[in-house]
């Protein structure tokens, strides 16, 4: 039996849609599941935004998206486009002090990678995790 192996993510933001997008290109997420609740007709009047389809909708084209509804997947949307690595793209490598999506990383955290610097905020917190 194939096992699923996963990383866990906080994301801290306003705007939930906007935050997922960009935790998807920053961290090169391939695939997310994301829950949709039921909807009943007094729902659908008073909430606007739908956070899976406007994901969807916002999501890069390597990503595969499935959305999940009563324990039953209610729609994918797949991958259009291979995820590039960055080792075959001829941009240049990050320097130290880059300033990455609007903020200048410290010398210490640009030299790690993605999965050191996720490991190392989770080692950081001072709250135990909710269990889900």
């Amino acid at each position: 039996m194939n096992q699923v192996q996963c990383k866990e993510l906080l994301l801290e933001d306003t705007d939930i849609c906007k935050a997922l997008i960009e935790s998807m290109h920053t961290y090169s997420i391939e695939v997310m599941v994301l829950g949709a609740p039921s909807r009943s007709g007094i729902v659908r009047r008073f909430r606007t935004t739908d956070v899976p389809s406007n994901v969807t909708k916002g999501a890069p084209p390597f990503s595969t998206i499935y959305i999940i509804s009563k324990g039953k997947v209610s729609s994918v949307k797949t991958s259009t486009a291979p995820l590039v690595s960055a080792k075959t793209t001829s941009a240049p490598a990050l320097a130290p002090t880059t300033i990455h999506n609007g903020y200048q990383l410290h010398p210490q955290l640009a030299s790690q990678s993605v999965a050191d610097r996720i490991i190392d905020s989770q080692s950081m917190r001072n709250y135990t995790p909710r269990c889900m």
